[in-house]
């Protein structure tokens, strides 16, 4: 009579409390005892899996596998180590890596025997039959592709938790990123690769990978319990004196926890330009620092995610009615954070060379795609908070667009989701399936302008317009009116979008505007601009009586 996987659930909930019981007992524990009933359950659970594993799955026999078999071994044996001393504790230590090794195995050997039992093959692994463990059966059992799919994601997930807990970091990040081309938008995914980045001192990887999985579709809850005690660890270690701030990335952690767990807010607006300026700094030094580049923009994008899900399936005057102050706050300056640091990378973009425009363009694409999903929640005033990033767009807008044929550009809009994929945000291409045949090059401009064109389509205080005129496009910013007001320009640049730009240090440099304004307007203003006693009114007279540059 063959078995059932209903007889072998009722003898794994035996052996399970059997085995509770026993590690329970008072001291001395039945060492040899506890060995055997443990290895009775791993055959007991390993049976189910290959027995039927659609319901296998659906009674959770992985987690239990993982858990009282493994899992609790493991903690104890950590907490052994840690207690003991000397020769005891070598000892102990020996064992710890033994049981490691052999989990570790027999998690391979388990994916390679489901592979051969379901007839199936899984990406980036080898089937048993590959490698010459086995032949391919005439008659296999069946399961459904998903749950080969999640077992195998299950499986190369706890190889990669082995591996990280022997300090194998590179071989447990292997493991995670195979386990992420099987199942791929989890947040626990992301959270493992936060720990090997904390394990290895690198918190400011860390906090990314954390807050990727905060905002992942399918989130991983201690995520956000280990991105908190993270950010208290850094706080109580950061100096009180602003002007005493380590480094750039220090200091940006410091100002990133403050709008995930709200403070003194006033620190905010005192450290951003700051870190603004350091940011410039960094960039100009013209290294390709893609990880950098990836975990400072991904931390501006996660936390503006955050602090819009209140607003989602809501308008905007209905957001001003529901929402508390602190949320608004909260809103309002991640924009700013998000804003402040595109600008950056767009400024630095005009100094680059090719490559390294490549390098940095992906990261200007995923910050203007969140803002089209959000541009409706978001008030005019905020969105022109920054006016030299609109300037710089502008700029890199109109230089980019003679290079791809704007009418035949990638439309991107509808075939990106709200998700922010950490898979999609490390890669320079988007795998699109229509007939386009443009170099990664062209294809990363397409998906500028196509971004571009989303906004401009989308916005509702009219802000960006685009003009056409012999065939080519142009577009321009119109800075709000509300914006213009009587202050000096060298005592108060910020306040006026015409003088935001960091390229206007050095006053006689007009460049910055070679789409806005006509040849002749450039010589008025020049002279005006150089001159310090200047005031914003000369300068919106002379803006008002011209009109903007054709193409």
């Amino acid at each position: 009579m063959s078995e059932s996987i209903y007889d072998l659930a009722r003898e794994a909930e035996l052996l399970k409390s059997s085995l509770q019981h026993l590690q329970d007992s008072s001291p001395p524990i039945d060492t040899a005892r506890v060995w055997s009933t443990r290895q009775r359950l791993e055959d007991t659970y390993r049976r189910m899996l290959l027995l039927e594993l659609d319901t296998a799955l659906e009674k959770r026999v992985e987690v239990d596998l993982w858990n009282c078999v493994f899992r609790n071994q493991i903690t104890a044996l950590q907490t052994s180590i840690t207690h003991l001393q000397n020769i005891q504790r070598d000892e102990m230590i020996a064992t710890y890596h033994l049981f490691l090794e052999s989990t570790c195995g027999f998690y391979y050997q388990l994916l390679l025997s489901i592979c051969y039992r379901y007839n199936s093959s899984l990406p980036a692994f080898l089937s048993a039959e590959e490698i010459g463990a086995c032949r391919r059966p005439a008659c296999s059992a069946t399961a459904g592709e998903d749950s080969v799919r999640t077992i195998g994601h299950e499986c190369l997930m706890r190889m990669g938790d082995v591996s990280r807990y022997k300090g194998e970091y590179a071989l447990a990040k292997k493991y995670y990123l195979q386990a992420n081309e099987l199942s791929p938008g989890r947040g626990i995914l992301s959270n493992q690769l936060g720990l090997i980045a904390s394990s290895q001192g690198n918190f400011y990887k860390a906090a990314f990978h954390y807050s990727h999985s905060v905002v992942s579709r399918s989130s991983f809850p201690p995520s956000r319990d280990n991105l908190e005690k993270m950010f208290e660890s850094h706080v109580r270690q950061f100096p009180e004196e602003i002007s005493n701030i380590p480094s750039f990335q220090s200091g940006f952690l410091y100002l990133v926890s403050l709008l995930y767990f709200p403070r003194d807010l006033s620190l905010f607006t005192l450290m951003l330009p700051k870190l603004t300026a350091a940011l410039s700094t960094i960039l100009q030094q013209g290294d390709d620092n893609y990880e950098f580049m990836l975990c400072t923009v991904g931390l501006c994008l996660f936390v503006c995610v955050i602090s819009y899900q209140p607003l989602t399936g809501i308008t905007l005057h209905q957001a001003r009615e529901c929402l508390t102050t602190e949320e608004l706050q909260k809103c309002k300056l991640s924009l700013l954070l998000l804003f402040e640091t595109t600008q950056v990378l767009v400024s630095s973009t005009f100094s680059m060379t090719r490559h390294l425009l490549n390098t940095v363009l992906p990261f200007i694409i995923a910050p203007l795609h969140w803002l089209s999903l959000h541009i409706h929640h978001t008030p005019a005033e905020q969105l022109t908070q920054v006016p030299s990033l609109w300037h710089g767009i502008v700029k890199l807008f109109n230089s980019l667009s003679l290079k791809v044929d704007f009418e035949t550009s990638i439309d991107l809009t509808q075939s990106m989701s709200e998700e922010i994929s950490l898979i999609e945000f490390l890669s320079h291409q988007h795998k699109d399936n229509t007939a386009n045949s443009c170099s990664k090059d062209t294809l990363c401009i397409a998906k500028f302008i196509s971004r571009i064109k989303c906004i401009v389509q989308q916005q509702q205080c009219d802000f960006l317009s685009l003009n056409t005129h012999g065939g080519t496009y142009q577009l321009i910013y119109t800075p709000p009116a509300a914006a213009m007001v009587d202050h000096d320009v060298t005592t108060s640049p910020t306040l006026s979008p015409l003088f935001s730009s960091p390229l206007l240090n050095n006053t006689t440099d007009c460049s910055f505007f070679p789409s806005i304004w006509s040849d002749s307007l450039y010589q008025q203003a020049s002279p005006l601009l150089a001159t310090p006693t200047t005031s914003v009114d000369t300068i919106q007279s002379l803006w008002n009586a011209s009109e903007p540059a054709s193409p």
